[in-house]
């Protein structure tokens, strides 16, 4: 994501201090604009049209699904080796407790794609796009007036 300009974004680092001292700036900056009405009211205004320019439901939506569809559509099936590899560094215990929990979980994916393929599986069709919902309920709405 893009930040907008500096005037409407204060960046702290990850901690208590830098959060505190940056929330300080921003409530100084405030009360100094509020010293002016005039111009505090006219920047309000230019401050909300540009943030509601820059951000929108259907932007995120859109950008949402376009990062989910480039996951699925990457190779995640990793070899069961491969996967038991990251687990090396989490420690001698655990690592033997999640070795023991994946290869029993595999076992167990094994055995249920063995009885219930995937291909045996109904797939449930998409759902049309909002606005496509939209356009055929008003051609529905229009053939009923018609009648």
């Amino acid at each position: 994501e893009v930040l907008p300009s500096p005037e409407m974004v204060l960046l702290a680092n990850p901690n208590v201090d830098s959060l505190v001292a940056q929330l300080k700036v921003a409530i100084q900056r405030i009360r100094k604009e509020q010293s002016s009405t005039n111009i505090n009211h006219r920047r309000q205004h230019e401050f909300h049209r540009r943030v509601s320019e820059m951000y929108s439901w259907d932007r995120v939506a859109n950008e949402t699904i376009q990062l989910y569809d480039h996951i699925m559509q990457q190779d995640n099936k990793k070899q069961l080796w491969d996967r038991l590899q990251r687990y090396n560094s989490v420690g001698s215990i655990i690592g033997l407790f999640a070795y023991f929990l994946i290869i029993t979980l595999e076992f167990w994916l094994s055995f249920v794609e063995w009885w219930q393929p995937k291909e045996s599986i109904d797939v449930v069709p998409d759902l049309p796009h909002y606005k496509d919902t939209i356009r055929i309920n008003k051609e529905d709405t229009a053939v009923d007036d018609d009648e």
